[in-house]
């Protein structure tokens, strides 16, 4: 039985970190942000221009997946995720140092647009990538476990921006103290790249690698022969996205704006859903080896469409407790699915196209439905002037995850038996 080299693990984990530190970031101080870099009379208009740039982020997401999926399917894992914590770490720090409106005029949210879509080109080969280098060295029966640990450290990088970003709003920071942390971000990259050289490459990999089987471009074998897989990732990244944005990068910097909390509260806040994410991930992803990938996921999505209406119903009309508690709920869940999707989107794809069937698709999701969610909720609450309708938002995003999980777990079984026909025809 294989075992996974800690190295390895800890590598994927620190990059992984990285990702959610540097992208999250902007989301925990969108609310700061944005009167800097988008004044306006209205703080709500302010407000939306900073969920537009945050959108765009997720957006540029699809290409960085077909760029170092293209590299990862062709030459290694391990380059393609070397290259990845570089670029997400460079335009995090050139945000830290940006001009304001004030002093630079249009240039300064031009600029800070420019650094967002080179933050979500990088992020789209990194999350899913180390996903799958590390199923890829993983023993079957812990698979489930070690890729919802694995997803965990994007909760650490979460926990830690929100942790860095309440101690920068707190009263006595100066106005500039925001910057501070887009700064930190640089220094975990070197750390993260220096542990990624000294890895060894995905043995499943160097095996395909060895093959050659194919000249024909992983982008466009995916679209051919993986239709329904990849219809399957883009469910799930919208499942695992949406309702964790619509907690951390919409409801509060919403709470924030409507003077309901101060700044350090939503930070507060933030580690909290940061913890609960620490915690229930491995959890799920242990019960997903024992139970099922697909049963565990199937339920989460379920449970998320009833809890929905109720949520939001609590979050306009509920206490500040009332508020976190449900948020927390909505948070298992959304773990409960994404715990075991790195698991499950790794049956989904031969080796060859691996990775970028799994990025491309779950990029798309997250880029379409997940990245879009603070603006897409804000513009359907004002257009309606109605604050439930984000919900159905999210009922619906919740049922797309849900026939995912279904027309995945159909897929896989269909290539186990196919898997167990040619076996039992060679003995």
């Amino acid at each position: 039985m294989k075992k996974l080299n800690k190295k390895i693990f800890l590598a994927s984990m620190i990059g992984n970190a990285l990702e959610f530190y540097d992208f999250t970031i902007y989301g925990f101080f969108v609310a700061i942000i944005s009167p800097v870099f988008f004044p306006a009379t209205d703080p709500l208009t302010s407000l939306i221009s900073g969920f537009g740039v945050f959108a765009i982020g997720f957006l540029t997401r699809p290409l960085g997946a077909i760029f170092f999926g293209h590299i990862g399917d062709k030459f290694g894992r391990k380059k393609a995720l070397s290259l990845t914590i570089i670029w997400m770490a460079i335009p995090t720090v050139i945000i830290g140092l940006l001009p304001t409106y004030q002093q630079i005029g249009i240039a300064a949210p031009i600029l800070l647009t420019l650094c967002r879509i080179v933050q979500g080109f990088s992020a789209g080969g990194e999350y899913n990538g180390a996903g799958i280098f590390v199923i890829e060295h993983s023993p079957e029966n812990k698979r489930g476990f070690l890729g919802a640990l694995l997803t965990s450290s994007g909760s650490i990088g979460a926990l830690l921006a929100s942790g860095i970003g309440m101690l920068f709003t707190l009263p006595f920071m100066p106005s500039w103290g925001w910057r501070i942390p887009f700064f930190l971000g640089g220094l975990i990259a070197v750390v993260g790249l220096y542990v990624r050289r000294q890895i060894d490459e995905s043995p499943e990999f160097r095996q395909a690698y060895s093959q050659k089987k194919s000249h024909t471009l992983p982008v466009f074998s995916v679209f051919k022969e993986n239709k329904i897989s990849f219809l399957c990732t883009i469910g799930i990244g919208a499942m695992a996205t949406v309702p964790f944005y619509i907690i951390l990068a919409y409801m509060n910097p919403m709470l924030l704006t409507k003077g309901k909390v101060i700044a350090s509260t939503m930070m507060l806040i933030n580690a909290l859903m940061s913890v609960i994410c620490i915690i229930s991930l491995p959890l799920m992803g242990h019960l997903a080896d024992k139970i099922g990938e697909a049963k565990v996921m199937m339920c989460a999505a379920i449970l998320m469409i009833v809890f929905a209406y109720p949520f939001f119903w609590v979050f306009e009309q509920g206490s500040l407790i009332s508020i976190i508690l449900f948020q927390a709920v909505i948070m298992i869940l959304t773990e409960a699915y994404t715990g075991p999707s790195n698991a499950f989107m790794y049956k989904l794809f031969n080796t060859s196209k691996r990775y970028t069937g799994v990025a491309l698709g779950y990029t798309l999701g997250l880029a379409i439905f997940g990245g879009t969610t603070p603006y897409i909720s804000a513009k359907l609450t004002k257009y309606f002037e109605c604050p439930y309708m984000p919900a159905f938002y999210l009922i619906g995003v919740g049922m797309f995850g849900l026939m995912s999980a279904i027309w995945g777990r159909r897929r896989t079984h269909k290539v186990s038996n196919i898997g167990e026909v040619l076996l039992s025809s060679q003995n």
